[in-house]
């Protein structure tokens, strides 16, 4: 019984994640790319991403 909930909550977290990391890695990207360059920016928002998804990672092993 506890598999589905766990699958429906890694498809939730992995869902909200993958919004959250583009818009916040976007944004952020976006802001020190106009700040500093483009390629700089691109780079931000890569990383930026990445974070908010191992964060969104540890959180799933965490609960599950």
């Amino acid at each position: 019984m506890l598999m589905p909930c766990k699958a429906v909550f890694e498809a939730v977290v992995e869902a909200v994640t993958e919004v959250v990391g583009e818009v916040v890695g976007e944004a952020v990207g976006e802001a020190v790319g106009e700040a500093v360059g483009g390629a700089v920016g691109e780079a931000v928002a890569e990383a930026v991403t990445a974070v908010v998804e191992g964060v969104a990672a540890a959180a799933s092993s965490f609960f599950f």
